[in-house]
């Protein structure tokens, strides 16, 4: 497994403790060692420390060969400290964006227990911000779409619980791209329909859609090789600090758009002779 693929997954899985968290996955001792390099310190305790589960989640179920990705995951919210601080920092700047589209919950709405808030159904949104707002029941994807029709409470511990019996059955020893593309649609399979964030942000972004986006970003920013004085200027900026705000502007992103080629034609082909309108 070389850098690159180590960060992409890292990326995908920097998470995953959120969900492990949000089950109840409980960390020893051992698992805390590293609370006061990883977790940044506020108000006196240790915040983010779903990092401690995502770092946890990766060593127990994918093995030592993946050691590097549990200690970027790990280290995702204190990436100076890590010993591979570029590479963690590539992780944490493509995080930030990728959380860039959350939308802050007002301040009466921000109390509630994550483990119980569900995903906000964007269509509901449609009819402005006075409109009624409804929530995606917390379900595993499945070819039918019925449940997703009627409410249900939030249910963390039988999805986290299939999760990992579903990753359990893959083979730890293949092309790290395959197993990639492997944990990538098990991700989606069952975090799809949590959100990423619960606790000041408004749960309308799924944690499926975060990761995947993080991943995405973090691929983009290792292939254009950018170096650490970058990294450290745009997080810089990101949090809002002057000298560094001009980087925010460039663009180094491209998000393509694909069509599969001939549907139109036959949509437009369909006689509307004796249609029902």
């Amino acid at each position: 497994m070389d850098d690159r693929q180590a960060v992409l997954l890292a990326a995908l899985l920097h998470d995953v403790g959120k969900f492990g968290q949000r089950a109840g996955q409980r960390l020893t001792p051992e698992d805390r060692s590293v609370e006061s390099d990883c977790c940044p310190s506020w108000r006196g305790r240790y915040s983010h420390t779903h990092v401690l589960h995502s770092g946890k989640w990766v060593r127990e179920n994918l093995g030592e060969r993946f050691s590097q990705v549990e200690i970027l995951a790990l280290y995702h919210h204190a990436p100076e400290a890590c010993t591979w601080s570029r590479l963690a920092k590539l992780v944490t700047l493509a995080d930030r964006l990728s959380s860039g589209e959350r939308e802050p919950l007002p301040e009466e709405e921000s109390s509630g227990k994550v483990s119980e808030t569900p995903l906000t159904c964007l269509f509901t949104k449609l009819e402005g911000a006075k409109g009624p707002l409804q929530d995606f029941p917390m379900r595993a994807l499945e070819p039918d779409l019925t449940p997703w029709f009627s409410p249900g409470p939030s249910a963390y511990v039988p999805l986290w619980e299939a999760f990992n019996q579903d990753v359990a059955g893959l083979s730890k020893d293949v092309d790290s791209d395959l197993l990639f593309h492997q944990l990538l649609a098990l991700l989606e399979k069952y975090t799809l329909f949590m959100p990423a964030a619960a606790y000041r942000d408004r749960p309308d972004i799924s944690l499926f859609h975060h990761i995947k986006a993080t991943a995405a970003m973090a691929a983009c920013l290792y292939d254009l090789e950018v170096t650490e004085d970058f990294l450290d200027k745009m997080l810089g900026a990101l949090k809002g600090l002057p000298a560094s705000q001009s980087l925010l502007e460039q663009t180094d992103f491209l998000l393509v758009a694909a069509d599969i080629s001939g549907i139109q034609d036959f949509i437009y082909s369909v006689t509307s002779e004796k249609a029902f309108i």
